[in-house]
């Protein structure tokens, strides 16, 4: 390939990026907050382009409510934490101010090969390395997980190429190409790893599978691209009412999985029972149409012995149940049927 094919080639893989408004990622040489990717040094085109063919160390967040971000490490001691004065800042509930110290050993000879290490900065939850609480510093690998409260971080080292076409490749592999939400794929991922967090600290985990009633009658009266106009509305609503520790995503289908963690049952349901009513109350306008749809929620809560599949099982019978019992209403699968419980509404079934 020519330089200047290479090179117009890497200005197109950074157009197409989408860049959070706050990586909250610094800069080298600077103490200040940068404000999106386009800011931090490692995406910008120049600075990779006249850079030697060496590696750079990473951390991907995997999961928590930064999910999805990149930091490059910039310097030899990299500092995560909740305040604002580290070099990554994390907004997790359950990160201490300093927690965590990432340490590039060699960071100031660049033609070796990065070496690093993690240690705790003795924060109130400890960290985490591949599901062990680190003592001291330890030397990280690559794909080595660490968690930070309920945030996991993966270690990478990628190249100048690599950087550049990483960020696409991520969301081509974890989104839904309709909705923008995770896939089904990226849900379980971050799932196990959430199951095995609360299972560690008991913690409470919900989950929330949601079916769209009656879709085939949107589809068959409307048609295919108002249908997918319909999903997208619902994802819309979904992603809006939503923490950003929750986990959205289209399980298929018209049908969409969300995971609420530190939630206790109540609060799944009364969650989910402010998105029925949204839903309903909400139609999709386009054009001169207005399209009222309704869901139907299942609501599951992790229990002791649950495995990934049992875990899903309880949602989906319960959304069965909700499905069979009327739609456009919540059934949890920890609870009898809401006709039995008067303080939670059920909502009432419009034919939608």
């Amino acid at each position: 390939m020519v330089n200047g094919q290479k090179s117009s080639e890497q200005s197109l893989a950074l157009q197409s990026m989408k860049i959070p408004p706050d990586c909250l990622v610094r800069g080298p040489n600077t103490r200040e907050r940068t404000d999106s990717f386009s800011a931090a040094p490692f995406l910008a085109a120049a600075a990779l382009k006249a850079a030697p063919e060496t590696f750079h160390p990473i951390l991907i967040c995997m999961a928590g409510e930064s999910r999805g971000q990149r930091f490059r490490l910039q310097r030899r001691d990299t500092i995560i934490g909740r305040s604002r004065s580290c070099e990554i800042y994390l907004t997790d509930g359950g990160t201490s101010r300093q927690h965590s110290r990432i340490t590039w050993e060699n960071w100031d000879r660049s033609r070796e090969n990065p070496v690093c290490y993690v240690e705790d900065m003795g924060s109130r939850n400890g960290t985490e390395l591949n599901g062990v609480l680190i003592r001291g510093r330890v030397q990280l690998t690559e794909r080595d997980r660490i968690t930070i409260g309920r945030t996991i971080l993966g270690f990478y080292l990628r190249d100048t190429e690599e950087l550049l076409q990483d960020e696409s490749l991520y969301v081509n592999a974890t989104r839904d190409a309709l909705t923008g939400l995770d896939n089904r794929y990226q849900m379980l991922s971050h799932l196990k790893h959430y199951m095995a967090l609360a299972s560690r600290r008991t913690l409470d985990l919900g989950l929330l599978l949601i079916d769209v009633d009656h879709f085939k009658n949107i589809n068959d009266r409307f048609g295919h691209p108002i249908g997918d106009e319909a999903l997208q509305h619902l994802a819309g609503i979904l992603s809006r009412c939503s923490r950003e520790s929750d986990l959205v995503a289209r399980w298929g289908g018209e049908e969409f999985a969300v995971s609420t963690p530190d939630t206790t049952l109540a609060t799944a349901i009364r969650y989910a029972e402010r998105l029925r009513q949204t839903v309903q109350d909400t139609p999709l306008v386009t054009g001169d149409q207005e399209i009222k749809m309704t869901i139907s929620v299942g609501v599951a809560m992790l229990g002791e012995m649950d495995t990934l599949h049992s875990f899903f099982e309880k949602a989906d019978k319960a959304l069965y149940e909700a499905k069979q019992s009327g739609r456009n209403r919540v059934i949890s699968a920890a609870i009898p049927p809401a006709s039995d419980v008067p303080d939670v509404p059920t909502g009432e079934s419009d034919g939608a």
